[in-house]
């Protein structure tokens, strides 16, 4: 009974991959490997299983110890889960590399900057990139396989075309070294929008918050850099130290960026959700410096009626507070050894309630690093927070003499 359970789920399994298995396409490469464009999905959620070809039909029906059938040992594959924020979607590109010289190919082997890319283009528009970092290649048991994460594409467009360009040095320019087609699953709505006059102000408590003119440049087709100037005055006087320190945007047909500011279609009207906060000349009364906490361990403090919880393990600090208070944010400011030096451009992420910064890229200004420093003490920052919604209609601009790239 169960054998044959298992063989009408096996032939299911079969038939629906078959019915949803899509064109493949690959490109021979120099050093004799093989880029193979293996799947690609559109979506909220994007799913991409690994493992040995009857481990992937039978997917879930196997358990985390594995599953026996007939003389074969199943193990559970490995499924790959991409999702994005809720009411957004993606396309994600499943790239394979195939052949015997696939493990030293420079998108396995992590180099010390982005050697290849992806631009996106469609039938109509400008083009957009999306970096494939080194490194980004893992070894499963299927094979090598990286992946293409766009939130920007031309979605209105029937088929899209990914050019693969590769740069050996980073001074050097790009060159194509592959190019595949897919078929794109056209955007049929669009949100209805209205754009607003350019240096349109809002009123928010006693701040007033503007946005110029937003403007994409192109070299060619490909989208380089937005400029979306951004404006804090209080009472008619700009306040130099404010700045506008997370931004999400979108446009009309369902592109989206988060934190930092991407070109998005500019055919189309955009919407900005900012956070404005002051980023330097932080008002002693909005300033903490702790002691780090002992040992490794985690402590709790409140200021200014808010608790910190703070973390310190030698190799990165973090610190959050709660998010029920979104009138405020949380500032990482310097941190301090024994004889006073101050650690500057730590790595790490952040948000408006937390961050986590690493001490291993800590130096000073006298250029002393990590291994040189007794670190003591942090200081971070309380700081106001407003929030604004700007809807603009971008205006794109050539520009010609453009030698590096913008992010």
């Amino acid at each position: 009974m169960i054998v044959a359970a298992l063989a009408i789920t096996l032939v299911v399994i079969v038939c629906s991959l078959l019915v949803r298995a899509p064109s493949r396409q690959a490109r021979p490469s120099s050093d004799g490997t093989v880029l193979l464009l293996n799947r690609v999905s559109f979506g909220e959620t994007n799913e991409f299983t690994h493992g040995k070809f009857v481990e992937k039909l039978f997917g879930k029906l196997i358990s985390a110890k594995g599953m026996k059938v007939f003389s074969f040992q199943l193990a559970k594959p490995t499924v790959n889960k991409f999702d994005c924020p809720e009411g957004k979607s993606q396309m994600v590109v499943e790239f394979k590399l195939i052949g015997t010289n696939a493990g030293n190919h420079p998108l396995v082997i992590t180099r010390p900057f982005e050697e290849y890319r992806c631009v996106i283009r469609g039938e109509t528009g400008v083009e957009y990139v999306q970096y494939m970092g080194a490194g980004s290649f893992r070894k499963y048991v299927d094979g090598y396989f990286g992946y293409v994460f766009a939130s920007r594409y031309p979605r209105d467009s029937r088929m899209l075309r990914l050019r693969i360009e590769h740069r050996s040095k980073y001074e050097d320019p790009w060159r194509e070294v592959a190019e595949f087609e897919v078929r794109n699953r056209p955007q049929r709505t669009t949100k209805l929008w209205k754009a607003e006059p350019a240096n349109t102000s809002k009123k928010i408590g006693e701040l007033e918050v503007t946005l110029g003119q937003v403007t994409v440049v192109t070299q060619s087709l490909t989208a380089r850099a937005v400029t979306a100037p951004f404006q804090v005055k209080k009472n008619g006087l700009l306040l130099t130290n404010w700045s506008a320190a997370y931004t999400h945007s979108e446009d009309a047909s369902g592109n989206w960026a988060s934190y930092f500011i991407q070109s998005l279609d500019p055919r189309y009207v955009w919407k900005f959700d900012v956070d404005f906060e002051p980023e330097s000349d932080f008002a002693p009364e909005n300033l903490l410096t702790f002691n780090l906490p002992k040992g490794g361990l985690s402590i709790s403090t409140n200021f200014m009626n808010i608790p910190l919880t703070i973390s310190w393990n030698w190799d990165y600090l973090e610190v959050n507070i709660p998010t029920n208070r979104t009138d405020v944010g949380l500032r990482f400011v310097r941190i301090t050894d024994e004889q006073g030096r101050h650690g500057i451009n730590p790595s790490g992420s952040w948000s408006q309630f937390s961050f986590r910064k690493g001490s291993f890229m800590i130096q000073t200004e006298q250029g002393l690093t990590m291994s040189d420093l007794h670190l003591t003490t942090a200081t971070v920052a309380i700081v106001p927070n407003v929030h604004a919604t700007f809807y603009a209609q971008p205006c794109l601009t050539l520009e010609t003499n453009r030698l590096s790239e913008t992010k």
